[in-house]
């Protein structure tokens, strides 16, 4: 097998998924941990509570979102079951969602902080980054969606079972 031939089989997927999966498990509690203690410092500490901090805890409970997309694939492939796309397209929502917020947050963070260096005389002009993240933030979670939405039919009938709407069966 050359390097560059990259057919893989479901069973070699597998047993490379058995190997890797506990591995990856293994630092989910440090990473939530760690998101944790960011969380409870920017809660806690008076001192941390500027607009670059609370964006920085914001980023650390988008990061534990993001983590959490890997406990359901993970304990599948350690099983030796393949995940259909109905049950990853719902467990992948919310991660996906919280992922698409955190690189949003790292824009907002590095927006704040060149603000804070450039005009440091203007601090509170950091308040610009409060007020645009909302509609960032919808335009950042919606816009991939309506792309699913539109592209995909199985994503599309998904999306309208879960609303409870009957999908549409295209005649032939």
């Amino acid at each position: 097998m050359s390097l560059v031939d990259l057919r893989i089989t479901e069973d070699e997927l597998l047993v490379f998924a058995r190997h890797i999966s506990p591995v990856y498990m293994a630092f989910l509690p440090f990473c939530v941990i760690l998101n944790i203690i960011i969380i409870a410092a920017t809660i806690k500490s008076s001192r941390l509570r500027s607009n670059c901090n609370i964006l920085i805890a914001l980023q650390a409970v988008s990061d534990i979102f993001v983590f959490s997309s890997s406990i359901y694939p993970a304990y599948n492939a350690f099983l030796g079951r393949f995940v259909s796309v109905s049950d990853c397209f719902f467990h992948q929502m919310i991660p996906f969602a919280g992922g698409c917020f955190s690189y949003l947050l790292v824009l907002l963070i590095g927006f704040d902080r060149y603000l804070c260096v450039a005009y440091p005389i203007l601090v509170n002009l950091s308040q610009a980054v409060e007020f645009a993240s909302g509609p960032f933030a919808a335009v950042n979670v919606t816009i991939p969606c309506i792309i699913y939405y539109k592209l995909s039919s199985v994503y599309r009938d998904e999306i309208r079972s879960l609303f409870g709407v009957k999908p549409q069966v295209v005649p032939t």
